[in-house]
């Protein structure tokens, strides 16, 4: 059996962050070419290094100390028009988050509905570059950005329901999840929301927002996405629109 080794390099920083970027296009159908182009490009970068030996991984390493990257990521770079992201120290960093990662480059890139959402899936020492810039060069629009250990993205979910009585039961819902909140820093986890004093329940007619949702980490965003659009329809919802915001 052949055991494969990593050496990491070591960079002098304070610390390592996550980071996620939202885009939104026209439609869920351009959201899933772009989606599978960034695929593409991650694992084409995934794929060198996977094929390195130790020693190749140890003399690139020592290259990327130097400010370069890697082959597929200078062709990248070209191909988009834009830089990789630098470490904190100065130097160009490329994606440390793929050096030993075929499987972190399989599911960094999801879609829900027409965003594509692009997240480290390990902590990283650079940032979300340069992936608002990708994703705006293909046509979208960057609705989000957070990195550097930020709680997360925060969503306004609206939705309608049929008639006043649907309204009534799905708003003391979470009227009954927040009443549990006991301090101004208390969190509820439900449907994997994590509810706090922050959240902001309005309703017109049969409209109902809910503001500041902010999904807890156990799962990839998208998924929470879907998962909490099932529950509202379970609850008699439809029409269920997410919208990034910065918190109120």
């Amino acid at each position: 059996m052949t055991m494969r080794l990593t050496l990491w390099p070591q960079f002098s920083s304070n610390h390592s962050a996550g980071f996620t970027v939202v885009g939104e296009f026209d439609s869920a159908a351009r959201a899933d070419e772009v989606a599978e182009e960034i695929r593409f490009l991650l694992k084409t970068i995934a794929q060198f290094w996977a094929g390195l030996n130790t020693e190749e991984q140890t003399e690139w390493f020592a290259r990327i100390r130097q400010g370069e990257v890697t082959p597929p990521e200078e062709v990248f770079r070209r191909r988009y028009n834009v830089e990789w992201a630098r470490w904190q120290n100065g130097s160009v960093g490329g994606l440390d988050w793929l050096w030993d990662g075929l499987e972190q480059a399989q599911r960094a890139v999801n879609v829900y509905a027409n965003f594509v959402i692009v997240e480290d899936s390990i902590e990283t020492w650079v940032g979300q570059k340069p992936f608002d810039e990708i994703l705006a060069n293909l046509g979208g629009k960057v609705v989000y950005e957070v990195e550097n250990g930020k709680d997360g993205i925060y969503w306004d979910v609206v939705f309608s329901v049929a008639d006043d009585k649907a309204k009534a039961e799905i708003i003391q819902l979470f009227q009954d999840k927040l009443s549990e909140c006991s301090s101004e820093w208390a969190v509820v986890e439900f449907q994997g929301a994590l509810l706090d004093n922050s959240v902001q329940i309005h309703a017109d007619k049969t409209t109902i927002r809910l503001g500041n949702i902010l999904f807890d980490s156990r799962l990839p965003e998208h998924q929470h996405l879907i998962q909490f659009e099932a529950f509202l329809r379970e609850q008699g919802a439809f029409d269920v629109q997410f919208t990034p915001v910065e918190p109120d």
